[in-house]
């Protein structure tokens, strides 16, 4: 055979290699062959997953793999995510959707109350909007009825777990809470035979670089049902009894009643979530709050002079 020839062919198999780009002769190519690239940047398996791609034994190459699935879970966002995005990784660490400080301070007010610090799902230690370093406290610690209710309840409304229970409102936790978001059941649905149909799973292994209004929606569907308003939704809370025009129960997670209502007028002209809540809001900026409005484009975070900087402990 030609030199032209075999370079043809190493090429069609390089082609083949999905998610491959390290080398044909990656292991992870032979159960692996038509898993979806995540992105143009993100090539190579063991740098975002770890384990070992020379090993031939499937439980002995993915024994050092971070998670069986999610590299981007908190746990390993030290190892895989953040190796590249650190700054990414530091905003994240502060960021309401993942210490849900602001979530627990309206619970502890609501039930057994105080405000004399801020509580988070981690501890995590992070900055105040004046810029001070800070410890905040985990709400590990919070031993009375708000702190059984958050982590009975409300806990799996946070991009630090992992939520796979529900219809239509599963997520991964940590950055593939959004950037690989899940379909109705969680079950991947891509070209890759060795994962179709797991579960849970993302809908596919491509990296969802900009996340569609879905992915708001497995979130902000129950206490924040902004993601159902502003669609022309309305969820009455009311699944036991009978309502004219509803959605079937199954519509989003739980039983509930989904009827229609005039949609946001920025809805109706095509606008998405992150076309006004960009990455400052979704993201944060580093620093913590204790609302959410302090967070937002709009608030007055990261200034300094908000109320809502976080408390040393």
């Amino acid at each position: 055979m030609s030199r032209l020839g075999t370079f043809l062919i190493l090429m069609a198999l390089l082609s083949l290699a999905g998610c491959h780009s390290e080398s044909t002769l990656s292991q992870c190519v032979r159960c692996h062959a038509n898993l979806e690239p995540a992105s143009p940047t993100h090539g190579d398996c063991v740098s975002c997953h770890g384990g070992d791609a020379t090993i031939a034994d499937k439980d002995d190459a993915h024994k050092s793999m971070y998670g069986p699935r999610n590299p981007s879970a908190p746990q390993f966002w030290k190892d895989s995510c953040g190796k590249c995005h650190q700054y990414q990784w530091q905003r994240l660490n502060a960021n309401l959707m993942f210490t849900n400080s602001g979530f627990i301070k309206n619970i502890r007010l609501t039930w057994e109350g105080g405000e004399d610090h801020l509580y988070s799902t981690n501890g995590q230690e992070t900055f105040a909007a004046n810029g001070e370093r800070v410890r905040l406290t985990s709400v590990n610690k919070l031993d009375n009825i708000a702190g059984e209710l958050y982590r009975k309840y409300c806990s799996l409304c946070h991009v630090g777990i992992e939520s796979t229970q529900s219809w239509r409102a599963s997520h991964a936790s940590g950055c593939a809470a959004c950037h690989f978001p899940f379909n109705d059941n969680a079950t991947y649905q891509g070209s890759d035979l060795a994962l179709k149909g797991t579960w849970p799973h993302s809908t596919t292994h491509e990296m969802a670089a900009l996340p569609p209004d879905e992915v708001c929606m497995h979130c902000h569907n129950r206490s924040g049902r902004i993601a159902l308003s502003y669609q022309g939704l309305n969820d009455g809370n009311n699944g036991s009894v009978p309502v004219q025009g509803a959605f079937p129960r199954n519509f989003i997670s739980g039983a509930r009643n989904v009827t229609h209502i005039q949609a946001d007028i920025h809805h109706d002209k095509g606008l998405e979530c992150i076309d006004c809540h960009t990455s400052r809001d979704v993201m944060g900026d580093g620093y913590a709050y204790e609302n959410m409005y302090l967070q937002t484009s709009a608030g007055k975070g990261g200034t300094g002079k908000s109320r809502g900087s976080a408390g040393i402990t």
